[in-house]
């Protein structure tokens, strides 16, 4: 009776984790296409590749809140997810922005970047 209760504990936490990661490739994956693209091709450069931050990294945005709570605060209901963008220019020079992801209920309120440093 214990392993069965210990076995269902443990698959519910792996699927969580699971819908929580293709979660957060969606929102990814949407915001780089109605979004970023954009934005990079009108800047006359290519998306590179898209990296994830880190767990509690704000990446150029200096961000020092940490946004893990299990009930909204005082009514905020939109969390924000950071990445970094590789872009490159014609010349061969590699840019990275970073991207911070506002998004309220899996719907994408906004998207700000920040120029980050560049690579050659």
């Amino acid at each position: 009776m214990n392993n069965i209760i210990a076995f269902i504990i443990t698959s519910v936490v792996i699927v969580g984790f699971l819908i929580n990661y293709l979660i957060y490739r969606r929102i990814v994956a949407v915001a780089v296409r109605r979004f970023i693209a954009p934005y990079l091709t009108l800047q006359v450069l290519k998306i590179k590749e898209t990296q994830f931050t880190g767990l509690f990294d704000s990446g150029d945005f200096n961000d020092r809140d940490i946004g893990l709570s299990l009930v909204p605060e005082m009514g905020k209901f939109s969390t924000s997810t950071y990445i970094y963008v590789f872009a490159g220019a014609e010349n061969g020079q590699k840019i990275r922005f970073t991207a911070k992801i506002q998004v309220r209920f899996l719907f994408i309120i906004k998207v700000f970047l920040k120029k980050g440093k560049a690579k050659k």
